[in-house]
């Protein structure tokens, strides 16, 4: 009883809830990712990208009854794309060249839409682009259409969360800096 941790805060338990949210759109969205990006950060395939290796075959066992080999050639072709990235990622790191361990890739539509920027495009063409891909494979593979749209809407939230922390981090960071200028300007009256 005295070594039991303090209650967590609102803040703590929403923070949870959101990096909860952030992990399950980053499972769905990884597979469709290692088609659409390049130059992914070390770190950016973690547990997420482990988890999907696990969702794409449950996912199939919500369609009993229907042919799911495009599914799993899908789901095939995910680890595929995924030895190519971190194949990339290891060579990168030979010839010393540092990325942060994070970084979501570096979308290959870029040479289509040059004068959009990175986050437009990571936000609104990719996904819209996956959705759009989904509707046409639903007649084909209801489950890799219906994959692909869930994976859609997950690329855009997974993005949006990601703007909203950088976001708080930069108003953090803003704060901080105001402070230290106060700081160091009551240091200099003090200790002229």
């Amino acid at each position: 009883m005295e070594n039991e941790p303090p209650p967590l805060s609102f803040a703590q338990k929403t923070q949870q809830l959101v990096n909860f949210l952030k992990f399950i759109c980053m499972t769905f969205s990884a597979p469709v990712e290692v088609w659409l990006r390049r130059g992914f950060g070390d770190r950016y395939f973690s547990k997420a990208a482990l988890f999907s290796v696990v969702l794409i075959p449950f996912w199939g066992t919500l369609f009993p009854g229907t042919d799911l080999t495009l599914l799993f050639g899908f789901w095939w072709s995910y680890f595929i794309m995924l030895l190519f990235a971190r194949i990339a990622m290891f060579r990168r790191w030979t010839r010393g060249e540092v990325e942060h361990t994070l970084y979501s890739g570096y979308s290959r539509l870029h040479r289509f839409f040059p004068r959009a920027s990175e986050l437009k495009i990571k936000e609104t063409i990719e996904p819209m682009l996956v959705f759009i891909i989904g509707v046409v494979f639903l007649t084909m593979s209801p489950a890799l259409g219906l994959y692909l749209m869930v994976a859609s809407f997950a690329m855009a939230v997974s993005i949006r969360i990601t703007m909203i922390e950088t976001r708080q981090r930069l108003l953090q960071l803003t704060d901080a800096a105001f402070e230290q200028r106060e700081l160091a300007e009551a240091f200099r009256r003090v200790f002229p």
